[in-house]
């Protein structure tokens, strides 16, 4: 038996007789890894975007990846598998940088394509 190999027992009563089967656990990618130690749930994991919003003046935006478009009316964001889009008035992109991101004016819609 690999020592490695993490395996789970399951027992099940069949008839009387209990069998005992084998489950390998999957592995747990790096980000999982990281998420599971901090106790933190799967929603802030590094590959998901995470937003804040200050009533429908802000948004802040982390785990961006890239701006697809930038006008006064629409700001749309790569966001991984993700692409987010504000629609609103007034829009400015007032900071941005690969850990955090500041999008101000009147915020009426977001959308999530991807």
């Amino acid at each position: 038996m690999n020592l490695k190999r993490q395996e789970t027992n399951i027992k099940r009563l069949f008839g009387g007789v209990i069998l005992t089967a084998k489950r390998k656990q999957r592995k747990k990618v790096p980000e999982q890894k990281i998420a599971s130690a901090l106790d933190m749930p799967k929603i802030l994991s590094p590959s998901v975007p995470h937003i804040e919003f200050e009533g429908n003046r802000e948004a802040v935006i982390d785990g961006c990846l890239g701006i697809s478009e930038y006008d006064d009316d629409k700001i749309s964001l790569n966001a991984g598998s993700l692409t987010v889009t504000f629609r609103g008035s007034d829009l400015t992109l007032c900071s941005y940088s690969d850990e955090q991101s500041v999008i101000k004016g009147s915020i009426i819609s977001i959308e999530f394509t991807g």
